[in-house]
């Protein structure tokens, strides 16, 4: 027979594992010179996920809405049918009072 405080152990590691451990936030002021110091101090890789973390973050919503994909798909006919001018085609044309 096992004793009483190993059943109960048991008990709470069940516990335990079918309730999600919550999350617990730890804030810090860097002053952004030390981060920036630290960030040139870290590794190719470990920059790369900083980088990886941060356009994620900024950039999370990102997604088209059905009008922006439609536009999309407009200009890239467009341009595959050479229907398209230059940045220096427009410049030189709107200096002409063309454009």
């Amino acid at each position: 027979m096992r004793s009483r405080n190993y059943t109960e152990y048991i008990n709470q590691q069940v516990i335990w594992e079918k309730e999600p451990i919550p999350e617990q936030t730890v804030k810090i002021d860097i002053p952004f010179q030390t981060l920036m110091e630290a960030l040139t101090n870290l590794s190719t890789d470990d920059n790369q996920k900083i980088w990886e973390l941060v356009d994620a973050e900024l950039f999370s919503n990102d997604e088209c809405s059905p009008e922006e994909v439609v536009d999309i798909q407009a200009a890239r006919a467009d341009y595959e049918a050479g229907d398209y001018i230059t940045f220096e085609q427009y410049k030189v044309e709107r200096k002409a009072g063309k454009a």
